[in-house]
């Protein structure tokens, strides 16, 4: 493998992709979301990492290339050539095993990754601190302060405290100004775009469960 980019600011995943993989622009692109990593029985938001590992070996396997959220916007909003069989892979919250298990088994298949933080979270039991998220590895972005549902708040301003202030801890935590947020339920309204729009934000994720 050849990595591609290097020499990164910390939240920004590094690429590694043969340099003899093709390229083509192709019918959509699936993202796939997870969110902790861990034995807990009955939540639907955690995987075993033994399954977790099965996972990212069958992509591995099966010549999947994970892409990096700035590739996603280019085809999305360009629609600039991918590697064949692209997938995103992406995390929410920010647990602690984010760190512990994640990390290395990313590492591990040299696979690009983007973890949305809740700024307010980190520090936290079972959460991870600001060293962890200090990582080249890893694309770092937006996912709120607290997690609320977004297009349900009273205000614009509640809105803004929200999205701005993830926006803030980043840089002033990791000196990262992202560009990417994943809306907390996926949801979301016209203010909370605008909001986005005017912060700098460029591309939001939403969940599709199934």
């Amino acid at each position: 493998q050849t990595a591609i980019s290097q020499e990164l600011p910390v939240g920004e995943a590094v690429v590694m992709r043969d340099t003899k993989v093709p390229y083509s622009v192709p019918a959509g692109v699936s993202v796939l979301m997870y969110h902790m990593v861990g034995d807990e029985e009955g939540n639907a938001a955690v995987i075993t990492e033994e399954n977790f590992d099965k996972q990212m070996r069958y992509l591995k396997e099966h010549g999947y290339h994970p892409i990096t959220m700035q590739e996603l916007y280019d085809y999305v909003t360009k629609g600039s050539t991918l590697p064949e069989k692209p997938v995103c892979i992406t995390f929410d919250d920010g647990y602690a095993d984010n760190y512990t298990i994640v990390y290395p088994l990313m590492k591990k298949y040299g696979f690009p990754w983007t973890l949305y933080l809740i700024t307010g979270e980190v520090g936290k039991p079972n959460r991870m601190t600001w060293e962890m998220a200090e990582s080249h590895t890893v694309t770092i972005a937006n996912h709120t302060v607290t997690h609320p549902k977004l297009g349900q708040l009273p205000s614009r301003l509640d809105k803004e405290k929200e999205i701005r202030g993830a926006q803030e801890a980043l840089a002033k935590e990791l000196g990262i100004h992202t560009t990417w947020i994943s809306y907390p339920y996926g949801d979301y309204d016209q203010e909370t775009m605008d909001i986005c729009k005017e912060l700098g934000i460029k591309l939001a994720v939403i969940m599709s469960d199934g």
